[in-house]
């Protein structure tokens, strides 16, 4: 038995790494089309931030494509699925409702939720609200059944009403769950992908484990990789890390266009969309657009080159090894870094002794202002062991960034946040100089960034 949950625990932890990788290639998570304007919707998902470029159909260049930047304008249709089965371990479901609360109260400004429970059958208990008292007060009111959880039945029961949906807003489920009773059967999880091909919908998992559940916990990690979402372990992860993906980095980029007149009744092959970095996306379409259009059947997932997916399995052995290691030395270590902030990469240099002050002061609130001594290097974040603590904020990871002179030059490092750090809206992936008075922003909350004499 010891082996065989350790066997599970490792299959696991090479789904997640799936998932991680997947999160990092650029994805074309859903596609909509209106046959009468010859519309399309797409969202696309970029794990570095990279910009759209431009858009080819059949490969030629559409020079119509909108493209919507603006994450926090994007409109969201978020389905919250929580397990309020017999399934869900009692000593995880404190943990379960905090995530979950978090998850509530940074939503998007654009986000509605539709909140569901789920045993032997799906309730939705609130539907396409934006208001967190509707909510929460549900959530006040939960109760446990003795049933079994019937995933696959709420996921079958979502997915049929979303293929209803006249909108173009970007659709995702949220499931937070035990898993049930276990594996579904083969011939249900084929209708499953069946569906999910025709109109992809994200499924972002957080398995609670028990020590019984660890197969039926792999297939929904599995499930979250196939629709190109992310998975997490709730012992694991953090409220607020989630929180912090899923309304910042899990945003895809908008793109809009129109099929131009001299593609009227052609037989659509693809469409690709290429990004600032050199990489693309691309979805894969049948049927053609035109007076009397037949239904379009959009596919997710590209056909791909031998070379591609010879690479690919190189790169998954290569994953499989690292997340082997990588899971027995976290069971052996987890107790002593489950609260360590994350650390500054060694190559950043050491930074140099100033007579400077570092002041950030909230953009929003103006009365918020933070000092400390520019000595060496000022490491920014939620934890106390910070020189600045900012612990007001969720989307502020624990060690999120450092500032430090080099050469009378001020840089900004980030520390490998979730919320990501920005200088000017620019993305600092590694280390960036920016300039005294510059607007920085950390996860949610943007700050001006002064220097002072020390005794200014």
């Amino acid at each position: 038995m010891k082996y065989k949950r350790l066997f599970f625990l490792l299959l696991s932890v090479f789904v997640l790494t799936l998932a991680a990788r997947a999160a990092s290639t650029p994805q074309i998570l859903q596609q909509t089309l209106d046959p009468d304007t010859r519309q399309w919707t797409l969202y696309v998902r970029h794990g570095s931030g990279a910009e759209v470029q431009g858009v080819r159909i059949n490969g030629t260049e559409v020079e119509n494509a909108a493209i919507a930047k603006d994450a926090s304008e994007t409109r969201l249709v978020t389905w919250l699925l929580f397990d309020t089965s017999e399934s869900m371990p009692e000593e995880l479901r404190a943990k379960a409702l905090d995530l979950l609360l978090t998850l509530l109260g940074e939503k998007g400004r654009a986000e509605t939720h539709n909140f569901c429970t789920f045993s032997d059958r799906l309730a939705v208990k609130v539907r396409d609200s934006g208001s967190f008292t509707d909510l929460k007060q549900q959530i006040d009111t939960l109760e446990y059944s003795g049933a079994k959880a019937d995933l696959m039945g709420a996921l079958r029961e979502i997915l049929t009403e979303e293929a209803s949906r006249a909108g173009t807003e970007f659709v995702r489920i949220l499931v937070i769950s035990a898993g049930g009773d276990g594996v579904p059967a083969d011939k249900d999880t084929q209708t499953l992908r069946d569906r999910l091909r025709e109109h992809n919908v994200p499924i972002y998992t957080v398995g609670c484990a028990t020590e019984s559940n660890a197969d039926i916990l792999s297939w929904m990690y599995a499930l979250s990789v196939r629709t190109h979402a992310r998975s997490w372990d709730i012992r694991q992860a953090g409220a607020a890390d989630i929180a912090n993906i899923m309304h910042w980095e899990e945003i895809p980029v908008r793109v809009s266009l129109s099929v131009p007149e001299e593609l009227s009744g052609v037989p659509l092959r693809d469409i690709e969309v290429t990004f600032s970095d050199g990489t693309s996306a691309r979805v894969s379409v049948s049927g053609s657009v035109g007076p009397v259009t037949e239904e379009v059947s959009p596919v997710t997932e590209a056909a791909e080159s031998p070379d591609t997916l010879s690479a690919r399995l190189l790169a998954l052995s290569l994953m499989l090894s690292l997340g082997l290691i990588g899971a027995v030395v976290f069971r052996f270590r987890k107790h002593k870094t489950a609260d360590a902030p994350r650390p500054a990469s060694a190559y950043v240099p050491a930074g140099e002794d100033s007579s400077m002050t570092l002041c950030l002061q909230d953009a929003e609130h103006p009365e918020r202002r933070f000092r400390a001594p520019l000595r060496k290097r000022v490491t920014i974040g939620r934890s106390a062991d910070n020189v600045i603590v900012l612990d007001y904020d969720k989307s502020v990871s624990r060690t999120h960034c450092e500032i430090y002179l080099l050469n009378s030059e001020l840089w900004i490092h980030d520390c490998n946040s979730s919320g990501g750090t920005y200088v000017e809206n620019t993305r600092v992936t590694d280390t960036m100089k920016f300039s005294n008075g510059a607007e920085i922003r950390l996860g949610h909350v943007r700050y001006k960034v002064e220097l002072q004499p020390a005794d200014g």
